[in-house]
């Protein structure tokens, strides 16, 4: 903090003496231009000695009254009030400053300034102390300002990343145990007239709890672990559904250490499972596919079911919890880029497209597993 104010002091320092170099200048031609020459260093002394004593001793004064004093709608009077009496005062602390620096500066007077000349000084510079104190304070006031602006910035930032985090927390959340639901459900409907199905089914609920456990506090994690996931909870609808439910997995390569969603595949499929395959007793299908297309991921599900209505509601007939919380968390993790898509498949159901940035994982994938997942 010490060092920081030392830092400060000097900035200001130097800034006064570019401020006195100038003035000297300007003083120095114009004093040539109108017939009344006098020696740059004679000058030179005048605007130094007072540009100086206004940045050591004054400026951090005027800003230090700005700081504690700030001028505001809500004490406009009071804070005005007190700078203009601050101001005056250090009007009259200059005019005492002059008056002992008065032998350094005009050197070539050897007469003593007495103290009955103060009020002469006073009328003679308290013009231009008053500029510079508005000037200081002004600036004061646009860098405390200007901090304050950043701090709420920052806050407001930082209170975004909050909100985002819970929402998608939250989204997450309500998507769990909906999927768990489901599953039990699914285990319990084959428990009466499949024992050793429900035991399978159980056994592959374990390992999707433990691997959902895993991932309790990640909003992303690969695309090779979700399609893992997703296996793992198609493998117990394909108990369920026996010959009746195949499943297709294209996925390049190149999209299995991308970073996707938790948890974001497993409502498609869900939503596929439920309107495309067990409403039909014909044989179902279930492609997953995963592709690069300029800089966006794009994870599609596709089923052979009886797709989309026709009427006018129709795109929203299928668009329950699980969709909509992926829609939702698609916005809130990846702004308005990123989107869910649902039209007519290639297999004349459903095709729910998400769409979302490609972003590859720091930890690259081994050769093997990437051959195992395509």
């Amino acid at each position: 903090m010490r060092r920081r104010f030392l830092v400060n002091w000097a900035i200001v320092t130097v800034i006064w003496a570019i401020l006195a170099g100038v003035a000297t200048t300007f003083s120095y031609d114009f004093r040539a231009h109108v017939g009344r020459p006098e020696k740059w260093g004679n000058l030179a002394r005048v605007y130094f000695t007072n540009y100086m004593v206004w940045g050591i001793v004054f400026t951090p004064i005027v800003v230090w009254v700005s700081r504690r004093f700030t001028v505001s709608k809500q004490k406009l009077l009071k804070t005005t009030s007190i700078h203009f009496f601050t101001a005056l005062l250090i009007a009259v602390m200059s005019s005492g400053t002059r008056i002992l620096l008065h032998g350094i500066i005009y050197p070539q007077y050897n007469e003593k300034v007495p103290w009955s000349a103060f009020r002469s000084y006073f009328l003679a510079n308290a013009y231009d102390d008053l500029w510079m104190y508005l000037v200081v304070a002004a600036i004061a006031h646009g860098l405390i300002y200007f901090g304050k602006y950043q701090e709420r910035e920052l806050r407001s930032s930082e209170l975004e990343r909050q909100l985002s985090a819970a929402q998608l927390q939250m989204l997450k959340m309500q998507l769990q145990p909906h999927f768990l639901f489901n599953t039990l459900n699914t285990a319990y409907t084959l428990i009466r007239r499949d024992v050793d199905a429900a035991e399978r089914v159980i056994i592959q609920l374990s390992d999707l709890l433990r691997m959902t456990l895993d991932h309790t506090g990640a909003h992303e994690v690969t695309l090779h672990e979700e399609i893992t996931f997703i296996g793992k909870y198609l493998e117990i609808e394909q108990v369920r559904f026996r010959e009746r439910l195949t499943v297709h997995y294209d996925v390049d390569p190149e999209c299995l250490d991308a970073m996707v969603p938790n948890m974001i595949l497993q409502p498609l499929v869900e939503n596929a499972v439920r309107h495309g395959i067990a409403p039909n007793a014909r044989p179902g299908v279930i492609e997953i596919v995963a592709r690069r297309r300029q800089g966006f991921l794009q994870l599609t599900v596709c089923d052979n079911g009886e797709g989309l209505s026709d009427s006018a509601s129709g795109p929203n007939r299928r668009e329950g919890v699980g969709l909509s919380n992926t829609r939702a968390r698609l916005l809130q993790q990846y702004s308005p880029t990123s989107t869910l898509i649902l039209k007519p498949g290639r297999f004349h159901g459903l095709s729910a497209t998400a769409l979302l940035p490609f972003r590859k994982s720091v930890t690259k994938m081994e050769p093997n597993l990437a051959a195992h997942v395509s």
